[in-house]
């Protein structure tokens, strides 16, 4: 474990490799590691992401790899090179300020930042924030439509007769949840998955079980439901969480 001050740029990553028992790969904070990649270039892996991956022209490319939590937005902000260049969040959507000229650029994953505080975006140009927008308030009515549909016993827990897709692919296939949400379809699996992201699988299942069997639970879910809905499809739909 290390002061994450202790590595800022390539230079101080690459002397803090050099001070470890494997040269290739050391740990910084709590499931964060610092690693060299075949290319000659230096990444803070936080999880299974690089979130900031130092070249050697002193520029650096940031990710969240889907997961804009504000814990991943702290580790990008710890090991990024430049105290003025922050990522923040506003209204639900990332962005990246260069607090020097105060300009602001859309946060977009593989963008890269260089020392002069210009912005290259993987896509080659930045994201539609309008789209981003009208994306966000599509998943707060989805989110409090589905939470009334469970509230009024409208939503069956899982069966084999459940969403095979949302079964076997999660959310990974994102065209398949949009289609859900277009179509108001309060899908089953889809809210065990949520349930089960927020490691609250168990605790809410039962109450949902009453409420599918016309029973009263012992608690109010729907903002539970609401909550876990919401965060699931703006996580698999590339949206701060």
């Amino acid at each position: 474990m290390t002061n994450y001050g202790d590595v800022q740029d390539y230079k101080s990553a690459l002397a803090y490799l050099d001070g470890g028992r494997n040269p290739d790969s050391r740990p910084l904070q709590h499931m964060t590691i610092l690693h060299s990649l075949d290319n000659g270039d230096i990444a803070v892996r936080y999880h299974e992401t690089d979130v900031v991956t130092y070249h050697t022209d002193e520029s650096v490319t940031l990710d969240s790899g889907g997961w804009r939590t504000p814990t991943t937005k702290t580790r990008i902000n710890d090991y990024n090179p430049w105290s003025f260049i922050r990522v923040y969040q506003d209204k639900g959507l990332w962005h990246v300020a260069n607090q020097e000229n105060q300009q602001g650029f859309p946060f977009a994953d593989g963008m890269r930042v260089s020392r002069d505080g210009n912005v290259v975006y993987s896509e080659g140009a930045p994201p539609d924030t309008e789209g981003e927008k009208q994306l966000q308030k599509q998943i707060l009515k989805y989110a409090r439509d589905f939470g009334k549909a469970v509230m009024d016993g409208l939503v069956p827990i899982p069966s084999g007769a459940d969403c095979w897709i949302c079964m076997i692919e999660g959310g990974s296939n994102t065209d398949h949840l949009m289609s859900h949400m277009e179509e108001s379809y309060f899908v089953p699996r889809l809210l065990y998955n949520a349930f089960q992201e927020m490691n609250v699988g168990n605790l809410y299942y039962s109450d949902w079980q009453q409420l599918a069997n016309g029973e009263k639970p012992w608690f109010n879910i729907n903002d539970r439901v609401r909550d876990a809905v919401k965060r699931y499809m703006r996580r698999h739909l590339g949206l701060a969480q």
